[in-house]
């Protein structure tokens, strides 16, 4: 054999060995993505994660009756939410939207649903959605929660992110303990929608509330490690490369074996803690924000069948817009008059 024939006989090995290595580094980062556990808490781990939500409802006040505007159809104003978690003072911002509607009245009180907004917080998009609910005879509540946690310019420490949401989701359930007092209220008709990271956050709040009778879900999913290891997002992706900059991580293997180590919650295992009729899943195809996988793992969590699971539609941005949008804003209304007429009047 000449010299060229054992150079090119060389850098064919080199290239079978490459690719065997290629292949070998993919199983290995399967094998790694499946130490997730998806299945549900036992009783104690359920006990300890749930006590950390708990808080004292007779210390919620609300203040502030602020920017108020009055429509056709509804009237709005800007109040603040207050308490304690965990011995820590907590507040939320929020917009209440009382609809002038009588269509959902029963017994003189009104449905309310909570609207949860993106990681780059509140839109027009959230207050477009509570417009069109009160158009229907629904209040609904929009919670201003966003503090940036996971920007590059203030980047949360993987394990305080836990705490974020325990504050994040009681702050939620305390505007819910503010607005059950008012009269015109109806406590057994209270829903929730979120979308991106709304439906993740959603995905919590619904499992530790039982008075959210009913919730939609749009673009969000499990499997937080996965989301965060593999998303595209520009603001998750600045944040991920500084979390990885910070530990000395080179791969997004490391960083979701990181992930996973110092983060306790996710979604899959509140879902857990619901039943599927009560939830409306939409998920985005090809979505490279919150990959559609992981919101495949989070419908399966809550038990929704796959031959009731929406798709919105392509990429996450068109899902959500779609969705919010005149487009499929009956669905919305739809969905909770169709779960709340279960319900004994």
């Amino acid at each position: 054999m000449d010299i060229r024939s054992s150079q090119l006989v060389l850098r064919r090995s080199f290239k079978v060995v490459a690719l065997v290595l290629t292949g070998l580094l993919a199983i290995t980062a399967q094998a790694e993505r499946a130490f997730f556990d998806k299945s549900p808490w036992s009783a104690q781990e359920k006990a300890e994660i749930l006590e950390r939500f708990e808080y004292d409802p007779s210390l919620v006040k609300v203040s502030g009756l602020l920017k108020k505007t009055e429509t056709d159809t509804h009237a709005s104003f800007q109040l603040w939410a207050h308490g304690e978690v965990q011995g820590e003072p907590v507040r939320m911002k929020f917009r209440y939207y009382n609809s002038k509607r009588k269509a959902q009245i029963r017994d003189g009180k009104k449905p309310v649903v909570i609207v949860l907004s993106t990681v780059g917080g509140v839109t027009v998009l959230e207050h477009h959605i509570a417009r069109y609910l009160t158009s229907k005879g629904i209040n609904a509540v929009v919670p201003y929660y966003y503090k940036r946690e996971f920007s590059k310019d203030n980047a949360i420490p993987l394990d305080q992110i836990d705490d974020v949401f325990t504050q994040r989701v009681s702050a939620i359930r305390m505007i819910i303990d503010a607005i059950s007092k008012w009269k015109h209220v109806d406590t057994t008709r209270i829903g929730s929608f979120g979308h991106s990271l709304g439906a993740i956050t959603n995905s919590l709040l619904m499992g530790v509330d039982k008075r959210i009778s009913a919730g939609i879900f749009v673009a969000g999913g499990g499997h937080w490690a996965k989301v965060f290891a593999e998303t595209e997002a520009p603001r998750i992706s600045a944040y991920r490369e500084h979390i990885m900059l910070r530990n000395g991580l080179t791969t997004r293997d490391e960083f979701y074996n990181l992930f996973l180590e110092r983060v306790q919650f996710d979604g899959i295992h509140f879902a857990h803690l619901r039943d599927a009729k009560d939830i409306n899943f939409v998920i985005a195809s090809k979505d490279e924000t919150v990959v559609t996988s992981s919101q495949l793992e989070l419908a399966e969590a809550f038990g929704v069948k796959k031959k009731n699971i929406q798709v919105g539609g392509k990429g996450h941005i068109p899902t959500i817009l779609k969705v919010g949008t005149q487009n499929r804003q009956s669905m919305i209304y739809d969905f909770f008059i169709k779960r709340w007429s279960n319900f004994k009047k």
